[in-house]
């Protein structure tokens, strides 16, 4: 619960356009998603993610015109 309200407090703080979140409580990242929906959420499970069967390791999307990849390379 600490790393939610840390994440709240640097997203009120900072107002970022974009966040990239690369695993590991992607469900975390999830809730916030939808609590900040004016913002561009990039979002991957990670290794400790084995709840999270919506989410996908890898996750293809636009950043600033260009076509990015962001990858947790999980192992499960």
């Amino acid at each position: 619960m600490e790393g939610l309200i840390i994440f709240q407090q640097v997203m009120d703080l900072e107002s970022p356009e974009i966040v990239i979140f690369a695993g590991d409580h992607s469900t975390d990242a999830i809730d916030m998603s939808l609590v900040y929906r004016d913002v561009l959420f990039a979002i991957v499970k990670g290794n400790t993610d084995t709840d999270d069967y919506e989410t996908r390791e890898t996750k293809i999307f636009d950043l600033m015109g260009k076509k990015s990849i962001i990858n947790a390379w999980a192992s499960i």
